[in-house]
């Protein structure tokens, strides 16, 4: 079973920075927060991974975004809930 990965928010890594680069060279990987969000993880560095970008193809052709459907534009208030509602039991 894998550990979790320890995690700091901004503040608290700023504070410690030491400490946790320190976890970081022992290999843990070191999740930061900013409040209760993830927003980077700070990995031990190795010269096995390509410092070259790998772009991964689409999941679709990028011109069935024409077919895409949208409901229609509201000019008044809009209630947000009742709409997202109303199309989950569309799909059904």
């Amino acid at each position: 079973m894998k550990s979790k990965s320890p995690s700091a928010n901004v503040s608290k890594l700023k504070l410690h920075l030491g400490k946790y680069l320190a976890m970081v060279k022992r290999g843990k990987d070191v999740i930061v927060l900013d409040r209760t969000t993830p927003i980077a993880r700070l990995v031990p560095y190795s010269d096995d991974i390509p410092d070259t970008l790998v772009i991964t193809p689409a999941a679709e052709d990028a011109a069935a975004i024409g077919s895409l459907r949208f409901p229609p534009v509201s000019d008044g208030p809009t209630d947000g809930v009742a709409v997202l509602l109303k199309e989950r039991k569309e799909r059904l």
